[in-house]
């Protein structure tokens, strides 16, 4: 399993659990695609609380979307 997460304590804390963190945050499309392209699956549950948070949100999904495409997953 593979988490997002912004900061290298945040990682620090998911790797004591056995998670795999990824570290960077919604605006990376590519690195959403990228995570999602080596994934079995998706659930995406993070939002950003800034006044763009529906354009983040929006281009998020759609990286991960793009990751998914043609995979059958």
């Amino acid at each position: 399993m593979e988490a997002l997460v912004r900061t290298e304590e945040k990682a620090a804390r998911l790797e004591g659990k056995g998670i795999k963190p990824i570290i960077g945050d919604l605006a990376d499309g590519g690195l959403l695609k990228g995570a999602a392209e080596r994934s079995d699956g998706v659930v995406h549950l993070a939002v950003s609380h800034t006044p763009d948070n529906e354009r983040l949100d929006t281009a998020a999904v759609d990286a991960i979307l793009d990751g998914l495409k043609g995979s059958g997953k």
